[in-house]
């Protein structure tokens, strides 16, 4: 997630990046963003969270812009 990446006049402010692999429907997978321990600090102090889906793409969301970029790892598994 860039920091030049965020959009929005006010909070929550949005980012939407690709993400292969993830599904429109949100029923047929488990989301699990995680961001790098390097990242892990700015990510809670801006409140950052997954706010959406759709086809190979993740929509997040935060309360503060964070100012650094951050590096989030994505677990995707199935859900029967």
């Amino acid at each position: 997630l860039t920091a030049s990446g965020w959009t929005g006049p006010s909070a929550p402010y949005t980012q939407t990046v690709t993400v292969s692999g993830v599904s429109a429907n949100e029923t047929q997978q488990s989301i699990q963003p995680t961001p790098k321990l390097s990242s892990q600090a700015a990510y809670m102090e801006a409140g950052v969270y997954a706010s959406g889906q759709a086809a190979n793409s993740l929509t997040f969301s935060c309360s503060k812009k964070p100012t650094v970029d951050l590096t989030v790892y994505v677990v995707i598994q199935g859900v029967a």
